[in-house]
């Protein structure tokens, strides 16, 4: 299972990494990105500079999760099952957050294409990440419940 979990991390990584690459090229020097729809408030930012804040959060977010692996297997032997979903649960989340980031560019692509026809349909896609996220973090709560539950 945990090798499943990691090949889907690995292809999540990559995939970030060429929609990274594919949406770099084709933005404007320089990106907008807006924080309210209604009241169209937005920020500037040059295409450089997303570019390194994008790659330092999945850099952040891949030491993190890294980190978590190795103290997740600090935990005694005894608790193997517990320390196995932890550590499927741990690698999976960074997967998740990749498929977050890679949402995150698409819409951030979609807005800054003068030439698109599809921005109206994109807000699925806002949506997608987030979902995903929450539901990650319910499946921990559940995860560590149920160890507790079990424990007593």
């Amino acid at each position: 299972m945990i090798s499943i979990v990691k090949a889907v991390r690995v292809i999540s990584s990559l995939g970030f990494l060429g929609v990274l690459l594919f949406v770099y090229a084709y933005l404007p020097n320089t990106v907008k990105l807006p924080l309210d729809y209604l009241e169209a408030t937005e920020i500037t930012m040059e295409k450089g500079n997303l570019f390194y804040t994008v790659i330092g959060v999945f850099a952040l977010v891949s030491m993190v999760s890294f980190f978590a692996t190795r103290m997740i297997n600090t935990l005694p032997a005894r608790e193997m099952n517990f320390k196995r979903n932890l550590n499927s649960w741990s690698i999976s989340f960074m997967a998740i957050i990749n498929i977050f980031l890679i949402f995150s560019l698409i819409i951030i692509s979609i807005i800054n294409d003068s030439e698109s026809t599809v921005s109206s349909y994109y807000a699925l896609l806002a949506y997608i990440g987030p979902i995903l996220l929450v539901l990650w973090l319910v499946l921990l709560v559940f995860l560590i419940t149920r160890r507790v539950i079990v424990k007593n």
